[in-house]
């Protein structure tokens, strides 16, 4: 005589209900574990794609950089005094678009807004020395 096979429902339904229970907390936890790191990944990747095609869409502007190191470089005091009116045309030109660039820089950070000025986070069941102190200097 031939044994039929059990089905997966037979086999799960003649477990106890506690074991079922540890049963499909596991596989929940294993499938959600693995799914969520494949979900995940896919973000990593998606980020990644798109910083890079930034990056080679926005080319970096270092012209600020070599203006100051050619100021840094000709516009030395020995080379004021002795290099005449051009030198002196060329450190003028380069303080003038050093000038821009300090004015494109503050623009830039005026933007930016630092951490410590955001509004506080507010943290709910603060422990008692978290609180603040009311006018009696309790908390």
């Amino acid at each position: 005589m031939m044994r039929r096979r059990t089905s997966f429902k037979q086999l799960f339904s003649s477990t106890p209900t506690r074991a079922r229970l540890v049963i499909a907390t596991l596989f929940g936890t294993v499938m959600t574990n693995f799914m969520g790191r494949k979900v995940i990944n896919q973000i990593q990747s998606a980020n990644l794609a798109t910083n890079v095609e930034t990056m080679l869409r926005d080319s970096a502007d270092w012209s600020c950089f070599y203006y100051a190191k050619q100021y840094r470089e000709e516009c030395t005091e020995y080379n004021r005094l002795t290099g005449g009116e051009y030198i002196e045309t060329i450190c003028a030109n380069l303080e003038k678009k050093m000038a821009a660039c300090q004015d494109d820089l503050a623009k830039e950070v005026a933007k930016c807004r630092p951490y410590a000025m955001e509004a506080p986070m507010e943290v709910d069941n603060k422990p008692s020395w978290l609180e603040l102190p009311s006018a009696t200097g309790r908390a």
